[in-house]
């Protein structure tokens, strides 16, 4: 229901308009025009009904001080007068007033243009909602696009990280711009724990909270804290806000988080895998490679010494000319055989070293150059 406040002795004076005033509006009549300025404060009226010839203060005045007041909401000031030339109706303009009615006037009348005003000044409050509302929403679209711009660079960052450190640094960045407080754990070859960047531990009583619910469900919320889970990574949000809409953003944005870590975790476990497949194969190629000198000079040395043992007991063995050159073809094709054995040893020595380059070939390529890590959304360029 509207509310109007009635500053005009006609009105009250007037048993028939005032009794359908209010039956049609919430109405409130002060006894003065200085009573009105404090009951337009309280009783924030939609409509006044301003007499020009308030007892106490002028009418025009009293417009020009009930249009500074901090009520609120703006009334619509309708100025009643028995004078109805046009310098008076300017002044009230001037004064700050909407309307002008001119006495004597028809109750009727004046109900019919208070509920027209009313109307209007409900279209004014839906189109005011209507602008807050787009507002609203723009603000919130904006808000967003911030947040998925920082969430994409810091999973580009996220990418070219190299170490568990990296990463935390990263994660705590995170926390940082969304004023989170949060402890970090990533389960790679041991437990790596980060109260912080900089703190590459936690408190005993968190290390069990990490343990008692690493099985609770990828998001568990007790009290104020929330811990978000995966196989390779967990972290402890300390401070979750208590506005429902904000706490709704967080719990969005860590589930993306969470995905990010456990990802990389999973790409730094494969990054350490190559690199040690890397080293095992580089020590058996030097081992074999040894290994086939070794073979080589154990080989060429039992084969000079039995040539030469046997060549020199020929004459004792009273051999004939066809036996001595029998003997002699037969150790120069073993020595040939053992040659080929050896060729064999050095093609499976050259492809191991092949294979060798061709993994350290596939780290250099997949290898992550460590970038800085964004401080603000607008680093990516969204649109």
């Amino acid at each position: 229901m509207l509310r109007v406040l009635i500053i005009d002795e006609i009105v009250v004076s007037c048993e028939k308009t005032l009794s359908a005033l209010n039956k049609t509006f919430e109405c409130f009549i002060p006894k003065t025009g200085i009573q009105a300025l404090v009951a337009a404060n309280e009783f924030k009226p939609d409509i006044i009904l301003l007499d020009i010839n308030s007892p106490d203060i002028d009418g025009f005045e009293t417009c020009k001080k009930l249009t500074t007041l901090e009520c609120g909401k703006k009334p619509i000031v309708v100025f009643i007068s028995a004078t109805d030339d046009i310098k008076t109706k300017i002044k009230a303009y001037d004064a700050g007033g909407h309307d002008f009615i001119a006495t004597p006037f028809s109750t009727e009348e004046l109900i019919k243009k208070l509920k027209r005003i009313g109307e209007l000044i409900e279209e004014r409050n839906d189109l005011q909602n209507s602008v807050e509302d787009t507002q609203s929403l723009a603000m919130t679209s904006m808000k967003q696009a911030s947040h998925y711009g920082y969430i994409m660079n810091f999973f580009k960052n996220l990418y070219h990280s190299s170490s568990v450190d990296e990463v935390a640094v990263l994660f705590f960045d995170a926390m940082k711009y969304w004023d989170l407080h949060a402890s970090l754990v990533i389960r790679l070859d041991k437990l790596h724990y980060y109260e912080s960047a900089t703190v590459p531990s936690v408190s005993p009583i968190e290390r069990k909270i990490f343990v008692a619910l690493s099985e609770a469900g990828r998001l568990y919320e007790f009290g104020q804290r929330m811990i978000i889970n995966d196989k390779h990574a967990s972290f402890l949000v300390k401070n979750m806000p208590t506005d429902q809409a904000f706490a709704g953003e967080v719990r969005d944005i860590v589930a993306a988080i969470i995905e990010g870590l456990e990802a990389k975790v999973i790409d730094l476990k494969r990054q350490n895998g190559l690199d040690l497949v890397t080293k095992e194969l580089t020590l058996t190629i030097d081992n074999v490679k040894q290994g086939v000198t070794t073979h080589n000079q154990l080989i060429s040395s039992v084969i000079t010494d039995m040539i030469g043992a046997v060549s020199s007991s020929f004459h004792s063995l009273e051999l004939t000319e066809a036996q001595e050159a029998f003997f002699h073809e037969l150790f120069e094709q073993s020595g040939q055989k053992i040659m080929t054995v050896e060729d064999v040893l050095l093609d499976i020595q050259e492809q191991l070293s092949l294979l060798s380059n061709q993994v350290a070939l596939i780290i250099e390529d997949t290898k992550d150059v460590v970038v800085t890590t964004a401080t603000s959304s607008t680093e990516l360029e969204l649109f």
